[in-house]
């Protein structure tokens, strides 16, 4: 709006008091034509202020959605992300497990077709006997006749019993090798403690054969490269 008309709004009245006083009829008419131009101003003026605040209330509105939309996505987005991640480390683990359930059985598979005790060098039992006897290495299964035949002969090395489900782990025990007589073996206790060595990266070997000097051999082919 110009200048000139604010100007008139405001002075109008003045202008037609003054010219009623000097009682001239054609500038009263003129008077009266602008004062109803005014009039008609005023009430745009109105409406556009009115049109105004209800344009500013619908932005504020569509602004105050579109945040909550954004808040809303976002929040979906992040949800999701952390689900994919939880996702991806369950599958991780997994696969790190499966992978250690081959080399296992790469292990074993070895113990059963490779690792003969024939092939280990001409070496005196006594002498196999005094190096495996040590009570950091664990003898998991095995039938019970067995096991007394083979702790008469390695007195310090640890047996644990096919059926002892109930076994606790001695922290100060250093188990350093765990060896699983698979002739004669209880899942439960092999679960127990393959996962114990698992847990803390123990090294792990198959026996298969019942002869107490080539078992021992066999042990002692494991061991001959450190632990």
């Amino acid at each position: 709006m110009s200048a000139i008309h604010l100007h008139l709004i405001e002075d109008g009245d003045f202008l037609l008091n003054f010219l009623l006083k000097n009682n001239k009829e054609t500038q009263f008419i003129e008077i009266e034509t602008y004062r109803t131009e005014n009039e008609k101003l005023r009430n745009e003026i109105t409406k556009l202020q009115q049109m105004i605040f209800q344009q500013k209330k619908d932005i504020d509105k569509l602004n105050k959605k579109a945040d909550e939309e954004y808040k809303r996505a976002r929040e979906e987005f992040i949800a999701k992300i952390k689900e994919q991640e939880k996702t991806i480390k369950e599958l991780e683990k997994q696969n790190a497990e499966l992978m250690q359930d081959k080399n296992e059985l790469e292990t074993l598979r070895k113990s059963l077709f490779s690792a003969q005790p024939d092939e280990i060098p001409d070496i005196p039992d006594g002498e196999i006997h005094k190096t495996i006897n040590r009570p950091e290495i664990v003898i998991v299964g095995g039938h019970p006749s067995w096991q007394q035949r083979i702790k008469k002969h390695l007195s310090d090395i640890t047996i644990i019993e096919t059926d002892n489900q109930n076994y606790d782990f001695d922290i100060k025990q250093k188990i350093k090798l765990i060896v699983f007589n698979t002739a004669y073996l209880n899942h439960g206790i092999y679960y127990k403690f393959i996962n114990f060595a698992r847990k803390n990266n123990i090294k792990v070997c198959y026996i298969t054969n019942q002869n107490i000097n080539r078992a021992a051999r066999q042990i002692w082919a494991v061991c001959k490269g450190g632990f």
